[in-house]
């Protein structure tokens, strides 16, 4: 008989088949769907195997029977299998993504402009996390680097596509070690060092 487990799949992802076993002599073979848990009354679907695997193009529930006919001998009817509930995947976030500061001076704050308890931050492409939903900001690393964060939406199981943000983060000025303390007299000279970390460092003395 046609499994009974249901399957809860993502519009165009892969299906389980479903399958019977039949004894006869010349057997033929007929799958039908239906919206209902019934073996008919249903629409036809598929021809001359024992195996079917249903579509997932389109959103929506549906059950599978078939009909087993043999050369000698009435058709028999399969129970029905298990539902199949296909859904649709959500249209790519609307939004956009905004930044504090590119580039940022130690860690960025980004906030998207559609938040929603269904759209999730990620760090990284395809990802699945719903730690982060975009009703609150998503706080950057503050090591330097360049980094790319993206939003995505989820609807039961099924996620959309990404958009995406690429940004620059640079760590901000530390002085480590400051110019010492000097006495000189009228004509001489001196010189005085710092040292320094940080992104793309310039340095002004002042006096």
């Amino acid at each position: 008989q046609p499994s009974t487990t249901v399957q809860n799949i993502c519009q165009g992802a892969a299906v389980t088949a479903l399958s019977v076993t039949a004894t006869g002599t010349t057997l033929s073979y007929e799958w039908f769907s239906n919206t209902t848990a019934t073996n008919s009354g249903g629409t036809p679907v598929g021809t001359n195997s024992a195996t079917y695997t249903p579509s997932t193009a389109a959103a929506g529930t549906l059950y599978y029977y078939c009909v087993a006919t043999a050369a000698c001998g009435a058709s028999v009817t399969s129970n029905v299998s298990g539902a199949v509930n296909v859904t649709a995947i959500p249209g790519t976030p609307s939004g956009t993504i905004n930044i504090s500061a590119n580039p940022s001076c130690g860690a960025a704050t980004l906030t998207y402009s559609a938040p929603s308890a269904t759209i999730y931050w990620q760090t990284g492409t395809g990802g699945t996390s719903t730690a982060n939903p975009t009703t609150s900001p998503f706080t950057s690393l503050a090591t330097a680097g360049t980094y790319t964060r993206y939003v995505r939406e989820l609807s039961g199981t099924c996620w959309s596509p990404e958009i995406s943000i690429t940004f620059t983060v640079v760590a901000p000025v530390n002085i480590t070690a400051q110019p010492p303390t000097r006495v000189i007299t009228d004509g001489n000279n001196t010189t005085f060092t710092v040292t320094a970390t940080g992104s793309s460092l310039t340095c002004q003395w002042q006096v």
